[in-house]
């Protein structure tokens, strides 16, 4: 503290302020004047000394992020350009962009984050909740549901969470037994009828029309585990190229690469058939099991439970959001629903982890209210307040 004491200090307050400083005195500049935050057009007097360093011809050492550099991408308005940036915890992702070069040699410093904490699923994950620009119907997204039949509430949950989400359009192709019983949940569904009382293999092309005229399809909710209606889905997956697979459609699922950009949503029974396996859930082998389903198939896999577990097959995460109420039945189809309206925005390692937060805070604050009395429609509600919030 002695040494600090016999250090000028000089308060900036308005760009004239800085006609008193000769850069030139000194041997190196260290920039600390903006955060990870910043966001638009620089302000003065910030603006007039992110110049004044810029003139600087000897080295410039940076604290996180060269400031006016926006840490996601991008410069803001103008930045200081480094010499060396010294970085806490971890590279930010404008470093790997043209823009990067602005960050100099770039240094990652260690703050005492465990390496755990950085798998778990936080608020930053809602980041694909950012605001998008719509002009027309449908810019929010289309989602096509294929479900229902044995179920009628099922298909129905997963399009309203959809458009609680955000979704622009939710359809859902039910056989016509269910079709109307669906419909009759809510005036938003747009409910196409499939002739008969289950999905059938004859059904495969008027679906994959349908998956046409859509940006995601989610399948499987209360189809049942007829056999034909299995290869049916089967044949489905195969056609279509971005897909949240859940319930009854999971058994359609096996151990070979598939094609697109799949999220796999099973519980941890769901996770053992697909894999032909009968054991104990224990947290460490959901992480194994999850994993090895996502490298044999390449499809992001969220395996539901009291911690869920999501793995790309070489990263994993973990969401802690939910609570005991939330094992109540049409939750899982809340969750599927979701995870449908987000593939609209974004990748599937991302949504998948959105989706799981998403779901769980919506239970937690509906649990909060119904306690264990809460039903996958108290869900739904509180959907809107989280969007609402990260969207704004």
């Amino acid at each position: 503290m002695n040494e600090f004491s016999r250090v000028r200090v000089s308060h900036i307050k308005a760009p004239s302020d800085l006609d008193d400083i000769n850069i030139s005195d000194y041997d190196v500049v260290v920039d600390g004047l903006l955060g990870t935050g910043v966001r638009g057009k620089i302000r003065e007097p910030v603006s007039s000394t992110i110049d004044l360093i810029n003139s600087f011809g000897g080295d410039v050492v940076a604290v996180d992020v060269p400031s006016g550099l926006n840490p996601d991408g991008g410069v803001c308005d103008k930045s200081v350009r480094a010499t060396i940036t010294v970085t806490l915890h971890a590279p930010k992702p404008v470093f790997y962009e043209p823009e990067g070069e602005r960050a100099g040699k770039v240094v990652v410093a260690g703050i005492g984050i465990p390496p755990d904490f950085e798998r778990l699923i936080g608020p930053g994950d809602l980041m694909i909740l950012k605001k998008r620009v719509r002009k027309h119907k449908g810019d929010g997204g289309k989602v096509l549901v294929v479900g229902g039949g044995p179920y009628t509430g099922a298909p129905a949950l997963v399009g309203l969470s959809a458009l609680a989400c955000g979704a622009d359009v939710v359809s859902v192709a039910a056989p016509s037994s269910v079709s109307d019983v669906v419909a009759s949940f809510s005036p938003n569904l747009i409910v196409h009828p499939l002739d008969g009382e289950r999905l059938k293999t004859e059904h495969v092309d008027e679906v994959i029309e349908l998956a046409k005229r859509h940006h995601v399809v989610v399948i499987g909710n209360g189809l049942g585990d007829n056999d034909e209606t299995v290869e049916a889905v089967r044949q489905i997956m195969e056609s279509v190229k971005r897909c949240v697979v859940d319930a009854d459609g999971l058994r359609a699922v096996e151990l070979e690469e598939v094609r697109g950009e799949f999220v796999l949503t099973p519980h941890f029974g769901e996770l053992l058939r697909i894999l032909s396996l009968t054991e104990s859930d224990t947290l460490d082998r959901r992480i194994e099991l999850t994993k090895k389903v996502a490298n044999s198939t390449g499809c992001v896999v969220l395996t539901k439970g009291k911690v869920d577990v999501v793995s790309d097959g070489e990263n994993e995460r973990f969401n802690l959001t939910g609570n005991v109420g939330m094992t109540v039945g049409g939750t899982g189809d809340v969750l599927a629903g979701i995870a449908g309206a987000f593939l609209v925005r974004d990748e599937p390692m991302k949504v998948a982890c959105a989706s799981a937060f998403v779901c769980g805070l919506a239970g937690d604050m509906a649990f909060e209210r119904k306690g264990i009395s809460l039903l996958a429609t108290d869900v739904i509600g509180y959907i809107p307040d989280i969007i609402k919030k990260w969207n704004s």
